[in-house]
């Protein structure tokens, strides 16, 4: 189902009544306001304007129209559902909140953020994971917790063709600003190690999480294990 939540003419909540004894009956609208009439009135009568995102009228645009010609047209409607989600929620709330904690409001206002990123471009999506590590509380930076819900999604969805796009982007991102070692696998793909000079300059090398490689820290001038999860 895609995140429609509002009516596009009045700006207001829509309503999802409950099923019917049958499928065909849930679908019969005639019936099912008829039978429902009384809660539809009273959520008239509650009804507070929110007016659209500009991620629901991206939708129904793109519903209506077709692609708009530019670097989200790869991406289904249903990907770029749970990207925009992801994504806000990585940048835009605390990393202890899950999808299971939002409710209609956290929900429009996390794929809101999302959305209002991708919609930039590439570049703007690598800046703001620039800004989510720098807001990082961790005092070892990896990039699968930094991005928290979004990696791990574009990483259930590393053998989808459609999603190519989006994780590339984030292969560059993660081949610029994070320590690797040579041979490394990020959302399924070897990529090459990044510059040694950007190494040197954060101070350390650490490994991004679980993933069994070797590290090296000239604080402490050991070697030690860790562990990646890429």
């Amino acid at each position: 189902m895609l995140p429609i939540g509002t009516c596009a003419k009045h700006g207001v909540p829509l309503l999802q009544l409950p099923n019917a004894s049958y499928v065909h009956r849930t679908y019969d609208v005639v019936e099912q306001v008829t039978r429902h009439q009384d809660l539809i009135f009273k959520a008239a009568q509650d009804a507070t304007s929110l007016g659209r995102s500009s991620f629901e009228t991206y939708l129904s645009r793109r519903i209506e129209f077709g692609v708009a010609g530019d670097w989200l047209d790869s991406l289904e409607l249903t990907h770029l559902h749970q990207a925009a989600l992801t994504l806000g929620m990585a940048i835009a709330m605390d990393r202890g909140i899950g999808r299971s904690d939002l409710d209609f409001e956290l929900e429009r206002t996390a794929m809101s953020a999302g959305f209002e990123i991708l919609k930039s471009g590439p570049e703007a999506l690598k800046a703001e994971l620039v800004r989510a590590r720098r807001r990082s509380s961790s005092k070892r930076s990896y990039f699968t917790t930094d991005m928290g819900e979004f990696y791990t999604w574009l990483k259930d969805t590393e053998a989808d063709p459609a999603t190519a796009v989006l994780r590339a982007c984030v292969q560059d991102f993660v081949r610029e600003n994070y320590p690797l070692q040579t041979g490394a696998k990020v959302l399924g793909t070897e990529i090459s190690a990044p510059n040694s000079s950007r190494l040197n300059a954060r101070g350390s090398y650490m490994g991004s999480a679980r993933s069994g490689c070797e590290v090296f820290s000239p604080i402490f001038a050991v070697k030690t294990r860790a562990t990646c999860q890429t």
